[in-house]
């Protein structure tokens, strides 16, 4: 299985396959694309409830470019369904190491705990209008 270093993650919802396509950015314009279910995505936000204090998102309509989903991905890149997140702390780092892994590819990243937050908040944010009620109290 191949070992990948993630730079950047784009999560964007895509209806027809009503999942979230999580684009991660290996060195542009390389890129691999994951798809993440309504199930799935619960699961991790429960799970990670319990390692991360939340953090809202910021309520300023300024964002930084790497903060907002670029829409210039084509979305003609074969996406693999998402299979395990392995998240673990590195108190020595003050941050996760985070494997995500679809059974053909291990995507590793590391990140602190207000970019992991980040990330999880902007997933659910892009589902919030397509997947209902379930996620307004996250």
């Amino acid at each position: 299985m191949a070992n990948i270093r993630a730079l950047q993650f784009t999560p964007i919802y895509e209806p027809r396959e009503d999942r979230i396509r999580l684009i991660i950015n290996l060195n542009h314009p390389t890129r691999y694309d994951m798809f993440i279910t309504r199930k799935f995505l619960l699961d991790l936000i429960s799970h990670i409830k319990k390692l991360i204090t939340p953090i809202p998102l910021p309520q300023s309509e300024s964002t930084t470019q790497s903060d907002t989903p670029q829409p210039i991905y084509s979305f003609e890149h074969d996406a693999k369904l998402l299979e395990t997140i392995n998240i673990s702390f590195d108190k020595d780092k003050g941050a996760f190491n985070i494997t995500l892994s679809d059974g053909i590819a291990d995507i590793q990243t590391v990140l602190q705990p207000h970019e992991l937050n980040n990330l999880i908040m902007y997933m659910v944010k892009c589902i919030k209008p397509h997947w209902g009620s379930e996620f307004e109290n996250i």
